[in-house]
């Protein structure tokens, strides 16, 4: 069972958004508030961090990689 997760992410939107700072103005960006946070409920821990873009070349490098990437492929990453 999954009791703790942390996440990160590059947009300082979504991560003010999350924690209250900033109001929701788009429909689908509040269904999945609600969706996260309706998931973070049944976690002992949920936080999202946010990474500033110039310090998030490795996530970049990751979505490059699924994006151009042979979708029947296997993918591991360590």
């Amino acid at each position: 069972k999954i009791e703790k997760i942390r996440a990160f992410c590059d947009s300082q939107l979504l991560a003010n958004q999350f924690n209250g700072e900033y109001t929701i103005r788009d429909e689908r960006m509040e269904a999945y508030l609600a969706h996260v946070q309706n998931l973070a409920k049944h976690l002992d821990e949920f936080e999202l961090t946010r990474i500033p873009q110039g310090e998030n070349t490795s996530a970049d490098a990751l979505v490059a990689l699924a994006s151009t990437s042979d979708p029947n492929l296997r993918r591991v990453f360590r």
